[in-house]
């Protein structure tokens, strides 16, 4: 071990700053090791810091051993520095492959085999063939001839600066459109360790120690910025490069003379092309078959347009197109983005759905008018027939006679009734159906109702009775007609359901606006499942009853239509085994008379 005879200098001070930055920065990135590019970075640090610190002790001694010696350990710094910010350039620009284990052993057995020998130069001459102690100078300085090993370790070291240089600024290059300052930093921190470097060598009578060590730190503080202000370390741009690639829009760089940029694999897939024969050439030749894409697209400053693609002997194609300016930092736009999405499946399926739609509304309007025309046709033969077997009952009939005339006329007034249901929702589902309001009492709608129910009623042997709430008023204005029919069909379908107990209709006023008719049966009731469809047109709950209770599921849908266009609702509340309550809430409008001049 030498003697140390130390005598500090100012110069040291830099070198010591150096080092001080790099253990900051060496700390701060294990704190971030998670990154992908945090231990090259992390490499590069502590490299430069054993440089630093080496250097900075060889000049603040004396004496000839003590200054080989420092010198010795400084190398360690200086022969793997290199290698780390190769290391730094494969992972930041994600060429994985070379940071395998053995082509890392690889790259480190001549920094290695450099240490060795540095640390013991006494014992031969490859890195140094003689040493002395310069005193020309304001302090002494290690001087020394270079053996053949240095050469060595020179021309490695600037094959590695060279390589990660040229991987840190291609990559800066490719990235500039969208990282500017970040690749404002990359460039400055690749240049100054060879700008340096060069000067150095070109004037080295004017520098008093080696600024390489310096630069090289400087270099470190560069990526630093871009680490706490851009997150350089967390964030690669490479990681957009590669989203970009493997996207399956369409992405297309142009710039402000509508020329190609920068593509993605999905263009050139699309195009059939290569991207040497799209780079650099104007959008408008490259997609003469565009039209629609040129004139919609290339007009369009920032928005997004649905364009067609006619191709000969092919389908055509469908994008959804969304164009973005690019400008610059005063805000002038320097090019433009254009993000191309298929949406052809989709088109598809739009254009499926819109024709199922159109061939469901004809085949609803065929039917519509089906049953119009249909039940117009009917109605006069039967009003015959009912007029015919009405006349025969009254001549001199058997009774065998007379019961079946009975059964005819009852048939055709069932068959009549049936008729006038098909004929009402045809109407409605026209809307051709119109309301005719005048007065409406509330007591004659409900004697009505009473009148004509009652006897269906009792014949059943069930309870049947109404009741009218004091606070309506004696006149409403409303359509009488469809009030009863509204009434008419709630009444007969509780009826017609209910073998036991009693149907119950109420008339009351709910509030200063509303009225409403309600009727309650104690019949089997509803079950949940089919409330929701219950007002749907040709709806029945069970198809195993349709002999004792025929019809065609008209009633309700009629009940809930006409009270739709009367502004109202209806609301039902049904348990299975336990009755059902409809509820017709209507608009309140009393009936105000004209008075006579």
């Amino acid at each position: 071990m030498p003697s140390f005879d130390w005598h500090f200098t100012l110069l040291a001070l830099p070198l010591l700053l150096v080092f001080s930055l790099s253990i900051g920065l060496v700390f701060y990135t294990w704190r971030h090791r998670a990154s992908v590019v945090s231990l090259p970075f992390l490499f590069a640090c502590i490299a430069v810091g054993l440089w630093s610190l080496g250097y900075a002790l060889e000049i603040s001694v004396t004496n000839l051993d003590a200054k080989i010696f420092f010198a010795g350990w400084e190398y360690i710094g200086i022969s793997t520095a290199p290698v780390a910010w190769a290391a730094l350039g494969i992972r930041y620009t994600d060429q994985r492959r070379w940071l395998r284990w053995r082509y890392l052993g690889l790259a480190l057995l001549i920094p290695l085999i450099t240490s060795v020998l540095a640390l013991t130069t006494r014992q031969h001459d490859l890195i140094h063939t003689r040493i002395w102690l310069d005193t020309s100078g304001p302090i002494p300085m290690m001087a020394a001839e270079f053996g053949i090993w240095f050469w060595v370790h020179t021309a490695y070291s600037y094959c590695m600066l060279l390589f990660g240089s040229f991987l840190l600024l291609r990559q800066a290059w490719s990235s500039r459109n969208l990282y500017r300052a970040q690749t404002f930093l990359i460039v400055i921190g690749v240049l100054i360790p060879w700008i340096s470097n060069i000067v150095y060598l070109s004037l080295s009578s004017l520098f008093v120690i080696d600024p390489t060590p310096i630069a090289f730190n400087l270099s470190m503080v560069a990526f630093a910025w871009a680490i706490y202000r851009f997150r350089f370390l967390d964030l690669l741009p490479i990681a957009y490069q590669k989203i970009v690639e493997y996207m399956p829009d369409s992405v297309l760089v142009l710039d402000k003379d509508n020329r190609i940029a920068a593509l993605n694999p999905s263009v050139t897939h699309l195009l059939n092309m290569t991207p040497q024969s799209l780079m650099g050439r104007e959008v408008k030749s490259v997609l003469a078959n565009w039209q629609e894409f040129i004139d919609r697209c290339l007009n369009l400053g920032e928005g997004r347009a649905e364009i067609k693609l006619e191709r000969p002997q092919r389908s055509a194609l469908w994008f959804d197109v969304q164009m973005v300016p690019l400008r610059d930092r005063s805000g002038q736009i320097e090019g433009r983005l254009g993000i191309l999405r298929d949406i052809t499946d989709r088109k598809h399926h739009e254009l499926a759905l819109a024709l199922a739609r159109d061939e469901a509304l004809s085949a609803n309007h065929f039917k519509t008018q089906l049953l119009s025309s249909v039940s117009h046709d009917l109605q006069a033969p039967l009003t015959a027939i009912e007029d015919s077997s009405q006349r025969l009952m009254r001549g001199g009939l058997t009774a065998e006679q007379q019961h079946a005339m009975e059964n005819v006329h009852k048939s055709s007034q069932h068959l009549g009734s049936l008729i006038a249901e098909l004929l009402d929702h045809a109407q409605l589902e026209a809307g051709k159906l119109t309301l005719r309001n005048g007065p409406v009492s509330p007591n004659e709608l409900a004697n009505t109702i009473a009148t004509s129910m009652r006897i269906l009623a009792e014949a059943k042997q069930l309870t049947y009775s109404s009741t009218i709430d004091t606070e309506l008023p004696p006149l409403l204005l409303g359509d009488a007609e469809r009030l009863q029919q509204i009434l008419q069909n709630l009444v007969g379908n509780a009826i017609k359901f209910t073998s036991a107990g009693s149907v119950n209709v109420k008339l009351f006023r709910v509030s200063g606006q509303q009225w409403a008719l309600r009727v309650t049966d104690t019949g089997p009731g509803i079950p949940a499942d089919a409330q929701a469809s219950i007002f749907e047109p040709f709806s029945q709950i069970s198809q195993s009853n349709r002999a004792e209770h025929p019809g065609f599921g008209l009633g309700l849908s009629i009940v809930k239509q006409l009270a739709t266009i009367m502004g109202g609702e209806v609301h039902l509340h049904s348990q299975t085994n336990n009755g059902s309550t409809f509820t017709v809430i209507l608009p309140l409008l009393p009936y105000v008379m004209e008075k006579s001049a």
